[in-house]
């Protein structure tokens, strides 16, 4: 389990990977812990969830200039696509991903 420093039970959600665009790193039906206080305010690459034209997914969000995103995943099946957020977007960053609950 991750250490959780300044982190408030509140700020904190389970959200489960569905489909298996971000396998190996996350399988599919994989249980995540995420950071719900991550609201974009001080960009930083890594896994998130978010909402997308109505849809919730669980991607790797590269920062780039200009209001953009760059969107993975890990499987290389998936091709990768840029989100420009200064364009009138139905994008809404939901939180990080912390930890994948590898269950036994």
């Amino acid at each position: 389990m991750p250490d959780l420093p300044g982190l408030q039970a509140s700020q904190l959600a389970i959200h489960v990977m569905r489909g298996d665009s971000m396998e190996p790193t996350i399988p599919a039906n994989t249980p995540v812990l995420i950071d719900r206080s991550e609201d974009g305010a001080r960009p930083a690459d890594d896994v998130f969830v978010f909402c997308l034209e109505g849809r919730v997914l669980m991607k790797r969000l590269q920062w780039l200039p200009g209001r953009r995103l760059r969107v993975r995943s890990d499987n290389p099946t998936y091709e990768g696509y840029d989100i420009d957020l200064s364009v009138d977007q139905p994008f809404l960053l939901i939180g990080r991903v912390l930890y994948a609950l590898r269950l036994v």
